[in-house]
């Protein structure tokens, strides 16, 4: 008898390992000495900026920087207003159990805390609350048999399984390089004093080995002119798109981009006539790019021969199936107060944030998620001596992403953004904000599928087919089929369905098949 497996590769990814850290960092600086002393902090910025990420056998090193910039009041100045630029370099090993070198490590995370505080006047501390969410992925491949090439004496059943496999993952950088020149009445630029850059409204496009990017960018920047005196303002946005290469991507697949600022500068620069009326931004994006594709797999059920007993050696595949991808957006508004005694509010100048989860959890049919949005205005005041103020809000919200199927096994992600952000003033003292917030979430489900790895033969006993008579009048039960009739007896299907002169539609219980005894020619 002949008789060859032919096997099935299946590429797996699963969650192997995941562990959530929080660190502290604090450090004091010295304000420089071209710059004047420090009477109030206006406003502060802060952002985690990582270099790298890397797996050792159980641990994980994190490596970056807090960087962060703040605007501060100054006194017996003729510029009320500076900045300070600083960054506090880190290095962690965080231990992570099964992490492995050649595990895909991903670290996310989320600012909890940032604040400068006033030492003294020429001194300051800078100090960070960060949650760190590390996860280690494994790729693996499982063996399995998908059919059996033999001659007639063997009969096969396969199933058809539909997997989601991980056609890529990739790490990746996108530069984002625009000039915001000034409108007309806008004085020449003398110094940059702060600025604020933010994405928005960011697709993503597959095609052919190609990822295409496309959003808005935004830039909000405060300035001297060029006596370096006086503040202005500026705030522009412009689209961008960006290719990121991926090889083997189709446009029939799925792709999940998480996607954060790695580094974000603004320049001045000369226009035409030579005069500093031109704000060079540039972006880098740092990019975690995931291909997925749902993959349609034949593998073999079940497997007879008809002149001698076939065992199947069974293993099983676990894998994480997608069971949904999906952006939800909802819209939240409130009001934020201006705090009193900082002049009367004479223009809101920008208004920028970010969002936090602070529950998921699994409902029925959906993930129940609740967060906040954090928000920060800087605003015009009447008052000489601080011309530029900032105050702080929050916004909570809760919501249930769609997710039919979930079960508490399933496996899930949420990414939260702010897509729109606008603010007006509502009256002196109140600031009305609108904000469309992105929730974008992926879910898989936890599969475990029983495989056959090989088979075990052995002869039937001869004592077998003595025992049974010329033909039998067998009667179905009810868990019977005709493949588990025909694989009982030891008969070819197309011979049981000659044999009772029907076709291959599904017996029923209680019905009558005749099974004429069919003996192997080496008896």
């Amino acid at each position: 008898m002949f008789m060859e497996l032919l096997q099935k590769m299946i590429h797996m990814d699963k969650l192997k390992a995941k562990t959530t850290i929080q660190l502290t960092f604090d450090d004091d600086f010295n304000v420089p000495d071209m710059k004047p002393d420090i009477m109030k902090i206006i406003r502060e910025q802060g952002n985690i900026v990582l270099s790298e990420v890397r797996a050792m056998n159980g641990k994980v090193l994190l490596k970056g920087s807090l960087s962060f910039q703040f605007l501060y009041l100054c006194e017996n100045d003729n510029r009320p207003i500076h900045n300070i630029n600083g960054e506090i370099p880190f290095e962690e090993i965080i231990h992570l159990d099964d992490a492995g070198t050649e595990d895909q490590i991903k670290a996310k995370w989320n600012l909890e805390d940032f604040t400068v505080n006033l030492i003294n006047s020429r001194k300051i501390s800078a100090k960070a609350i960060v949650t760190f969410y590390i996860t280690a992925e494994e790729m693996y491949d499982a063996e399995a048999v998908s059919d059996i090439e033999t001659d007639e004496k063997i009969c096969t059943k396969t199933r058809e399984l539909t997997m989601t496999k991980q056609v890529l993952f990739k790490k990746d950088t996108l530069r984002i390089k625009e000039e915001f020149p000034l409108l007309a009445g806008k004085p020449n630029i003398g110094e940059v004093l702060y600025y604020n850059i933010e994405t928005s409204n960011v697709s993503l496009r597959l095609l052919e080995d190609k990822l295409e990017v496309n959003g808005d960018v935004s830039l909000f920047v405060i300035y001297t002119g060029e006596d370096g005196k006086g503040l202005s303002f500026m705030e522009g946005q412009k689209p961008f798109q960006g290719m990121i290469e991926a090889n083997n991507a189709k446009e029939t697949m799925i792709p999940d981009v998480e996607m954060v600022v790695l580094r974000q500068d603004v320049q001045m620069k000369p226009d035409v006539d030579g005069e500093e009326r031109i704000f060079d931004m540039e972006a880098v994006l740092n990019l975690e790019l995931r291909i997925y594709e749902n993959e349609q797999i034949m593998l073999l059920e079940d497997a007879y021969a008809t002149d001698r007993e076939l065992i199947p050696i069974k293993g099983e595949a676990c894998y994480e199936n997608m069971l949904m991808k999906n952006n939800s957006r909802m819209r939240i508004q409130d009001r934020v107060q201006v705090p009193a005694g900082s002049g009367k509010v004479l223009e809101l100048c920008n208004v920028s944030g970010s969002v936090k989860l602070d529950e998921q959890q699994i409902v029925e049919d959906g993930i129940s998620v609740e967060g906040i949005a954090e928000l920060q205005l800087l605003y015009l005041t009447d008052d000489d001596f601080t011309p530029v103020s900032a105050a702080k809000g929050m916004i909570p919200f809760q919501y249930t992403i769609e997710a039919r199927g979930i079960s508490e096994d399933s496996v899930f992600e949420v990414r939260p953004s702010l897509e729109q952000l606008s603010a007006v003033m509502a009256n002196g003292e109140e600031a009305e904000i609108k904000v469309v917030v992105s929730l974008d979430a992926i879910v898989f489900d936890k599969v475990r599928e029983p495989v056959i790895t090989d088979f075990k033969e052995e002869m039937i006993p001869t004592q077998y087919y003595e025992s049974l008579p010329g033909m039998i009048g067998y009667i179905v039960r009810n868990e019977d089929s005709l493949w588990t009739i025909a694989k009982k007896f030891h008969i070819r299907m197309d011979q049981l369905l000659e044999m009772n002169e029907r076709g291959p539609e599904e017996v029923k219980e209680g019905e009558k098949i005749l099974i004429v005894k069919q003996v192997p020619s080496y008896l």
